[in-house]
């Protein structure tokens, strides 16, 4: 179980960090698959940084966790992602909703779980 945890957190961090990657290196391509159009050199700043910087980011925490033992920074990234499956929801209320929405949300979800569930298993007792 402990394998297939460890196996399971580390497919997140490739795919937030392959995200956060995309966005840094092509950001008007990660605008449009995220559904944004960028602004402009304001536009490509922000998403090759705010994106990429929050999912390279994720996947950085989530390989410290994994080298070092330490889960607690699972849970931090399990909070944005929370967060972010939050905010998303609140947008289905808000804006409604649309079926190429629910992937993500559900990556999120899902995330949030996994990675929740692997520190519970994962953490070392002090």
């Amino acid at each position: 179980m402990d394998i297939a945890l460890k196996i399971a957190v580390g497919v997140i961090a490739l795919m937030l960090g392959f995200l956060g990657i995309n966005a840094a290196i092509d950001p008007a391509g990660a605008a449009s698959q995220f559904g944004l159009t960028s602004n402009g050199i304001i536009g490509l700043s922000t998403l090759r940084s705010d994106f990429g910087g929050m999912f390279v980011t994720s996947a950085v925490l989530l390989i410290l966790g994994l080298l070092r033992g330490e889960t607690l920074w699972f849970l931090a990234v399990a909070l944005l992602m929370g967060v972010i499956g939050l905010f998303r929801g609140i947008g289905f209320v808000v804006d409604g909703y649309d079926a190429s929405l629910l992937p993500p949300f559900l990556f999120e979800i899902i995330f949030v779980v996994a990675l929740v569930v692997a520190h519970r298993q994962l953490k070392v007792e002090s």
